[in-house]
């Protein structure tokens, strides 16, 4: 084998080390295929893509028996990768003077042929929600070398007895909340391509409060000083949207 595939091998093996004998290897296994691109080919579906990737049937019932009864959570092995990622040193987070940022967004997987779903997320192409699978995505904001790259450090599933966007969306927040490092800046995406955030530094009273919308700027703007500024009336997508309303205002849910 390459040593890139002994490289990524030793990096999966350190996000999967904790879970039970077996779950391990198949989840393992479904890295990998996710990794491969063979889940773009079968359009999101698991039991073809871990076929095309060359297993054998017993291999595929055993990664997909992993998926869907293995004992397993997310969050555990978001957090092992995060732990890797920070060991190596080669990430470094971005900083604003003693500031570090932690991006949170909401997105959507789009399923227009699911049968009574019972969640939506908003399309701006389509100007209304769409059924969906909805997640709250926390990252870490940070670069390797001179690309930006955005660390993953929690999803939020919509809850079963709530499935709305303003329960994810509460939901959501809780989680930066409970993320959130004293020296942090929390940025909230308002809407696709566009962030809106506010400076918080005092975790206790963060997590007590609603967030407060300061602004709506480009996701590419990397400045602490842009990023809290309005941006002028020209530079908007279009009169009349919600970024005409006053800079200050309580987020949604």
């Amino acid at each position: 084998m390459s040593r890139i595939v002994y490289r990524i091998t030793d990096l999966l093996y350190s996000v999967v080390a904790s879970l039970p004998i077996g779950t391990n290897l198949g989840v393992f296994v479904l890295l990998w295929t996710f990794l491969s691109g063979r889940l773009l080919e079968s359009r999101g579906a698991v039991i073809p893509a871990l076929d095309a990737f060359g297993l054998s049937e017993e291999e595929v019932r055993r990664a997909w028996a992993s998926l869907r009864y293995g004992k397993w959570k997310i969050q555990p092995l978001l957090d092992a990768w995060h732990k890797r990622v920070r060991v190596e040193g080669i990430w470094q987070p971005h900083r604003y003077g003693k500031y570090r940022v932690l991006a949170c967004d909401w997105i959507g997987f789009y399923r227009p042929r699911l049968k009574d779903c019972a969640t939506k997320h908003y399309d701006s192409n389509a100007g209304k929600s769409l059924p969906a699978i909805p997640l709250g995505a926390l990252v870490s904001v940070g670069s390797v070398g001179s690309q930006r790259l955005g660390l993953l450090r929690t999803l939020v599933r919509p809850e079963a007895k709530d499935p709305s966007e303003a329960a994810l969306k509460r939901a959501t927040l809780k989680a930066v909340a409970e993320r959130m490092q004293p020296a942090g800046i929390r940025v909230v995406a308002d809407r696709p391509h566009h962030i809106v955030g506010e400076v918080a530094v005092d975790r206790e009273r963060d997590r007590l409060r609603d967030p407060v919308v300061q602004c709506a700027v480009p996701a590419h703007v990397a400045g602490l000083g842009v990023a809290l500024r309005r941006r002028p009336v020209a530079d908007r997508e279009r009169p009349g949207d919600a970024r005409d309303q006053p800079t200050r205002r309580d987020l949604p849910g």
